[in-house]
């Protein structure tokens, strides 16, 4: 069950990234950036939920 929780919240964050760069105009170095900025808070959140952090 775990898994799955961290599966369905990874899935969730990746669809709500690609409708934000879908349909919000963004210039391409924000789009990198702001791209960057979730995967790394994606990252961190998942390290914390694992307890590495």
């Amino acid at each position: 069950m775990f898994f799955l929780s961290i599966l369905a919240v990874v899935i969730v964050a990746v669809l709500v990234l690609w409708i934000i760069n879908t349909y919000l105009p963004f210039d391409g170095v924000l789009k990198k950036i702001f791209n960057t900025a979730v995967a790394i808070a994606i990252i961190i959140w998942f390290l914390q939920t694992i307890e590495v952090l």
